[in-house]
């Protein structure tokens, strides 16, 4: 998926992760080629797992990455609104 496309939510934006976080998930990729965990969005683009994974992707440059996509995804189960 192209990452431009991915939607942040506020709840996402407002609270950067820990460095000890962003570090693990960079040295895991740095190692391996691909994170450890999947990015997750809803079938509106939003974001709703994996903002470190996204974070690092973004900063090694890559505008294309896998994304799962979870299909109906509750708008209860949202940690803000949008």
């Amino acid at each position: 998926m192209n990452l431009d496309q991915v939607k942040i939510s506020k709840n996402f934006s407002e609270h950067f992760p820990s460095a000890q976080k962003l570090n693990e998930c960079h040295n895991y990729f740095r190692k391996h080629g691909y994170l450890d965990r999947q990015i997750v969005v809803d079938d509106n683009g939003y974001l709703i797992d994996g903002y470190i994974g996204y974070i690092i992707v973004r900063a090694q440059g890559l505008n294309n990455y896998p994304v799962a996509t979870k299909i109906n995804f509750d708008e209860e189960e949202r940690y803000d609104e949008i």
